[in-house]
């Protein structure tokens, strides 16, 4: 069983029926209220799951890391590309290897 706060048990009323009273502008209301708080809730509940999957990836990878620490930082970079003429050049200015 799930809970569902927007499902209310109802209460026999001892009076007359009470949705006689009220008029079809004030049901109206009543149902967009009902629908926007059910669709907010909705909303919520799937945050609240994505943030919950998210917290427990989280605690599998810090879980992992645990286990090989420093692993996930030996992972090799990829080559670099030989710096051009003009770069080489300025980084010999720079450095102080070359003509100022």
């Amino acid at each position: 069983m799930s809970w569902n706060p927007l499902k209310r048990l109802s209460k026999a009323s001892s009076k007359g029926s009470p949705g006689a009273e009220l008029d079809e502008r004030t049901i109206e209301e009543f149902v967009s209220k009902f629908v926007r708080l059910e669709r907010d809730t909705k909303k919520l509940h799937n945050d609240a799951k994505k943030y919950e999957d998210t917290m427990l990836a989280l605690y599998h990878c810090e879980k992992k890391n645990e286990q090989r620490p420093g692993e996930w930082r030996t992972v090799p970079r990829e080559p670099r590309a030989a710096p051009s003429r003009r770069r080489m050049a300025r980084l010999c200015v720079i450095y102080g290897h070359g003509r100022r």
